[in-house]
């Protein structure tokens, strides 16, 4: 009996404490690829929560100066606030894990979004306006066929910035207890003063933001190539 329970037990050698495959925690699989599926879902999560209610406040508050008083002050007031400001509050409200990391990342590409968008829409020449009008252009077709499109560039650079702060704020995850992502590689790895894996992660970092930036792009580069056409 013993000799079957011991054909059965497999038998590992031990590693010690300078072995590389020690110096990331091994949870079911490996600690990078962790970092790459939750490092990608977080700012993808954030990405779909955040820049449409953005980017239709920053319309809605650029075409109605009534709507404009009415959330611009407070959007105003929050964005000094640094987003490392709000990690209390997003422990307070979502505990531990990934969801306060989602939240501030979505809170952090909020901003630059709304901004971008309410300056783009608010400076529209008033002649395309007047234009439209005098061919008959309702309200609604006048915001759909000369306001959205002029402040389009605005929103792109909008979120363009956003796509690159969603990956900066993953760092910031560490803080809220989060076991995964690159952020966590990072951090772990340079408290484990493993520097390859500093660099390496650093290296995705800017990887993926270099991606996400060059996918932006390419989304607006049709609707946006009559700028392209009236530069030349």
């Amino acid at each position: 009996m013993s000799s079957r329970r011991s054909r059965r037990i497999p038998q590992k050698p031990c590693s010690g404490p300078d072995t590389p495959g020690r110096a990331l925690p091994r949870t079911g699989r490996p600690a990078a690829g962790r970092a790459h599926d939750l490092g990608v879902r977080r700012p993808a999560a954030a990405a779909r929560r955040r820049p449409v209610p953005a980017v239709v406040l920053g319309l809605v508050g650029g075409v109605s100066a009534l709507a404009r008083r009415a959330f611009d002050r407070t959007i105003n007031a929050v964005r000094p606030i640094s987003i490392t400001g709000w990690v209390p509050l997003a422990l307070v409200l979502f505990g531990i894990g990934d969801q306060p990391a989602i939240f501030l990342t979505a809170l952090a590409t909020f901003l630059p979004v709304y901004v971008n968008a309410l300056s783009g829409t608010r400076y529209v020449e008033e002649r395309m306006i007047r234009a439209a009008r005098m061919l008959g252009a309702t309200r609604g077709e006048v915001i759909r066929r000369v306001v959205l499109p002029a402040a389009l560039p605005s929103i792109a650079v909008g979120l363009r910035v956003a796509a690159a702060i969603a990956w900066t704020t993953m760092v910031i995850a560490v803080i809220l207890g989060a076991r995964s992502g690159l952020g966590y590689v990072l951090i772990d790895s340079y408290n484990r003063f493993r520097f390859d894996y500093v660099i390496a992660a650093m290296v995705s970092l800017g990887a993926c933001g270099f991606l996400t930036d060059r996918a932006v792009r390419l989304a607006f580069a049709r609707p946006l190539r009559w700028v392209s056409e009236g530069a030349h």
